[in-house]
């Protein structure tokens, strides 16, 4: 298990980490998330002993390794753009980690089941240098597992592959770290990288954990506009207006728009919502329903003309310009015509976050 404890760190007097705390559990694949300059390298790199923090201290196992110097934490290190020997060969550069670590045990045997289990088998004897870019990720990742370490903790792995390639990797490279048992640190800005890697996932922001739990409840509870926005496929819509009640119940009355959205009683007490509340509603265009054309106006639906139709996967999306809105992305059917007029309802069970003003 490894365990952060009021890690902060400074260039030039400028904060980059401020008393973060966090814990991962053995053989635990876990994601930190975040924008860039959030601080996530900076982590990776106080973890692997090629940074010295300000303050605080790293525990793994039980053992306090601060002070460590980095080949005795017994961590690999994947970063972004690999990390082999261009200039040597892939036998060359396997034979250094093996060295390394002094495990005195006779190189083929050693290599011989990762190499063939992570697909580069056939290039054992060909330089470096002439290895794609996904050879060389897994070339990064067989020198690191070598070595056996306690956790593996990986800088951006995919950023360098092309999509079908780095979903492919992912599944690829997790599935080979969860028959071997051994836990992973990655840290990463791209949504996908966090849905599909991680048992748990911390959200960074300005050096400082924000939230943390599982994809799917920072997904569908998110608790900042920030974690909102960055793991959204499309830019969620935001709807200005007040709370109002009738009759005991509350509801959202836009405030340019013929809006008047009932409240659910989950979000009234996640948000602790009352009458005379100013702020604005979130939505997720994935929440939304699909959207119909040419059809009636309610109080809960807004139209606008479609001006560009694109796809998520299996459903359709039409990019539409709301007055007053402005442009939004809602559920289209995939027979939509560009120019024609959508008409999106706006339920309460689309709403994703409350900000108020």
């Amino acid at each position: 298990m490894l365990h952060i404890r009021s890690i902060s760190k400074a260039f030039g007097g400028r904060s980059i980490l401020k008393n973060l705390s966090l814990s991962c559990d053995e053989g635990a694949q876990v994601v930190i998330i975040g924008e860039s300059g959030s601080g996530k390298s900076t982590i990776l790199r106080i973890l692997a002993g090629l940074e010295e923090q300000d303050s605080g201290e790293i525990e793994l196992n039980g053992k306090d390794i601060s002070a460590f110097p980095p080949g005795d934490r017994d961590l690999g290190f994947i970063f972004q753009n690999g990390n082999v020997y261009s200039h040597l060969s892939v036998r060359q550069n396997l034979e250094l980690a093996i060295s390394n670590k002094n495990t005195g045990n006779d190189f083929i045997s050693q290599t011989s089941h990762l190499m063939r289990e992570f697909g580069i088998d056939h290039v054992l004897d060909q330089h470096a240098s002439s290895l794609s870019g996904g050879e060389n990720q897994r070339l990064s990742l067989v020198r690191a597992l070598l070595r056996r370490p306690k956790m593996l903790l990986l800088d951006e792995p995919f950023s360098s592959l092309d999509s079908t390639n780095r979903r492919s990797a992912r599944a690829f490279i997790l599935k080979q770290l969860n028959v071997l048992g051994i836990g992973s640190l990655l840290v990463t800005h791209d949504p996908g990288d966090a849905r599909d890697w991680g048992d748990q996932v911390f959200f960074l922001e300005a050096g400082a954990i924000i939230q943390t739990g599982h994809w799917q409840s920072l997904f569908e509870r998110p608790n900042s506009t920030t974690v909102m926005k960055m793991l959204s496929y499309f830019d969620p819509i935001d709807i200005e207006g007040t709370i109002h009640s009738k009759e005991e119940l509350l509801y959202f009355q836009a405030a340019k728009l013929p809006l008047k959205i009932p409240l659910p009683p989950h979000l009234i007490q996640r948000f602790s919502l009352r009458n005379g509340d100013r702020g604005s509603l979130f939505y997720r265009p994935e929440h939304l329903p699909r959207g119909q054309e040419n059809s009636a106006s309610s109080t809960t639906s807004l139209s606008g003309k479609i001006e560009r139709i694109t796809g998520l996967g299996v459903q359709s999306f039409a990019k539409i310009n709301v007055d007053s809105l402005g442009i939004i992305y809602a559920p289209c059917s995939s027979a939509s015509k560009i120019g024609t007029a959508l008409s999106v309802d706006f339920l309460e069970a689309g709403i994703c976050y409350w900000k108020a003003k």
